[in-house]
């Protein structure tokens, strides 16, 4: 199954992205969409509630059927190798159940978590929802970037309230949810949190999260764990300083 997914991401490999959809896009990572929103000082961050599990087969169908206009046998047959279809497993366990209930979700044939192909899929199921949202952000003179189910919206100007609603009531017409307690507004005087990048007061750079610097800390005092584990972690966090580091030049320049 993995196989036949990669093999549909290279069928849409020729679809043209705007710059600023960073949803599984090969070559781009959530440091560029955090990069994105460089120079801004004032930002709101949306995140959808429950998304895959919440995006229906139709949905997937549709794109599949009329935004890429395959016949109806091939959008069925490549809908069907993109999601997952609870109703045709054995023995589920009833917790799921219990789960989708509890979190209202309506589908049981949607785009599964984990899969290679969801969150590239996730967009282009979305599409219309995204560019709508896109027109009314930048009708209102500010910035968007979208990275699976994160809208982050950014301006040098304070964002009203009209238009954090706007963008809400789209989601919602749409058949989705913003998570709340996640719905996050930055002011010129904070630092910013977009998607696991954290961007300076004056909003000019990355600056290393305080929970990667604990991290580090914990990890170098921490005599318990086997040398090669410690090796290979404290070169992922070095390598992800020289990432941020290397970003940051780039974007100066």
């Amino acid at each position: 199954m993995k196989i036949i997914q990669k093999r549909i991401q290279v069928l849409l490999k020729d679809i043209k992205f705007d710059q600023n959809v960073f949803s599984g896009i090969p070559g781009k990572s959530y440091i560029d969409n955090g990069l994105y929103h460089i120079g801004c000082k004032y930002i709101v961050a949306f995140d959808i509630s429950k998304f895959f599990p919440n995006i229906s087969r139709e949905k997937v169908y549709n794109f599949f059927r009329n935004k890429l206009e395959n016949s109806s046998d091939v959008a069925k047959i490549l809908t069907d190798l993109c999601i997952i279809d609870l109703e045709n497993i054995n023995n589920l366990n009833k917790d799921i159940y219990e789960y989708l209930k509890e979190n209202k979700i309506r589908h049981s044939k949607h785009i599964p978590t984990g899969s290679s192909i969801s969150c590239i899929m996730s967009y282009l199921a979305n599409i219309d929802m995204f560019d709508e949202i896109s027109r009314v952000v930048e009708n209102s003179g500010c910035k968007i970037s979208i990275y699976v189910d994160d809208v982050v919206v950014s301006s040098n100007k304070r964002i009203s309230t009209q238009l954090t609603k706007k963008v809400i009531s789209i989601i919602k017409n749409h058949g989705y949810a913003i998570q709340k307690k996640k719905l996050k507004k930055y002011y010129s005087n904070e630092f910013k949190r977009v998607t696991g990048n954290i961007i300076s007061k004056d909003g000019e750079k990355l600056v290393l999260p305080n929970k990667i610097r604990y991290r580090i800390i914990k990890l170098k005092n921490d005599k318990t764990i086997d040398f090669d584990k410690k090796d290979a972690k404290s070169k992922g966090y070095h390598q992800l300083i020289s990432q941020i580091k290397k970003q940051n030049n780039k974007n100066i320049d």
